[in-house]
């Protein structure tokens, strides 16, 4: 499927260098009994390629002029399923496993529960928003409009997925060309799905794939937040003239390992009241970010930092998250 033009108000830019394909599909390490979601598969030029490889895809595409063209291209081939809606509106692991597990599979989950029931939204939490630049064109942009799902699959009942304090027997991959003004919104409902996919390959903007790998003295809060869920690696640069029509940006081919557990073991919700904190103010030494993002007297951060034995003139940029980890537990009100 080639003949369908790029909608401008989706600020869609289409893969068009076929060259890409090889180190998308070997980063992701596919084998015969994966089970791959795709995010915005377009045209259709990368499905191609994972569809050959993989037992089962489910692919969601927001754009409605796309979803006939997708449907008939692949018409004959089960193993795909076309889904029209917006991921952002549906549990990863909910879709994949809908389309993708027979009753059998199912059935053999036993008394493993996904909690997602019938919200279909992100789960709450308080990490913050990941903001990567605004504004910027993106590969096979989707808009951010709501739609419900139309999910072409077999007619199978779906798991009543419930506990995320069991180990998940379901699992899946995502590879995706991201949207980057929804970028930080991908990134968190992907890893913070119950359960998340077992890893990510995503095409992101350059610059912020910098930023999501980059190691203590040039730390972020895009960095910090993703870093907690899942070990970053750029797999390789993707030129602006692998797209049509060519955006503005050079795009990076990202992989996302996620981890089995947090990589800093503190609740969520404690470990991001901190790290929100310390970026709070840009530029400013951390004892000043801490006590005005938290509301404490300076006396008691200095205190507090000393305790976790981190300099209160260091800045938020220069810690590991092994660091705010001991931070979050030596932390008097978080």
């Amino acid at each position: 499927m080639s003949g369908q033009r790029a909608k401008k108000s989706l600020g869609q830019h289409f893969l068009a260098d076929r060259r890409y394909l090889a180190p998308i599909l070997e980063a992701a390490t596919l084998a015969p009994d994966d089970r791959v979601l795709e995010i915005g598969p377009g045209q259709g030029v990368l499905t191609e390629a994972l569809v050959e490889q993989v037992k089962c895809l489910v692919a969601v595409e927001l754009d409605d002029r796309l979803i006939e063209p997708l449907r008939q291209q692949f018409a004959g081939q089960a193993n795909v399923h076309i889904v029209h809606g917006d991921i952002l509106e549906h549990a990863p692991a909910q879709l994949v496993a809908s389309a993708c597990w027979t009753e059998d599979e199912i059935k053999r989950l036993g008394d493993w529960r996904l909690e997602i029931g019938d919200s279909q939204s992100a789960p709450s939490s308080p990490n913050p928003p990941i903001s990567p630049s605004p504004n910027l064109q993106s590969p096979n942009l989707q808009s951010p409009n709501l739609q419900s799902p139309n999910l072409q699959s077999p007619n199978l009942q779906s798991p009543n997925l419930q506990s995320p304090n069991l180990q998940s027997p379901i699992s899946y991959k995502v590879v995706a060309n991201l949207p980057y003004y929804i970028t930080s919104a991908v990134l968190r409902h992907l890893l913070e799905a119950a359960p998340p996919p077992a890893l990510a390959v995503l095409m992101v903007q350059w610059e912020v794939a910098q930023r999501i790998c980059a190691a203590p003295g040039e730390m972020s809060l895009l960095a910090v937040s993703v870093q907690f869920y899942a070990a970053p690696r750029i797999v390789a640069r993707v030129p602006a003239a692998a797209f049509r029509p060519r955006p503005k940006v050079d795009s990076a081919i990202l992989h996302l390992e996620v981890r089995a557990q947090p990589a800093v073991d503190i609740e969520a919700a404690r470990f991001f009241s901190v790290v929100r904190a310390g970026f709070s103010q840009k530029r400013k030494q951390l004892h000043n970010s801490l006590a005005a993002g938290l509301n404490l007297d300076k006396a008691a951060v200095h205190q507090w930092l000393s305790a976790a034995g981190v300099t209160p003139t260091r800045r938020a940029e220069t810690l590991s998250l092994a660091e705010w980890g001991e931070l979050c537990q030596h932390a008097p009100c978080a």
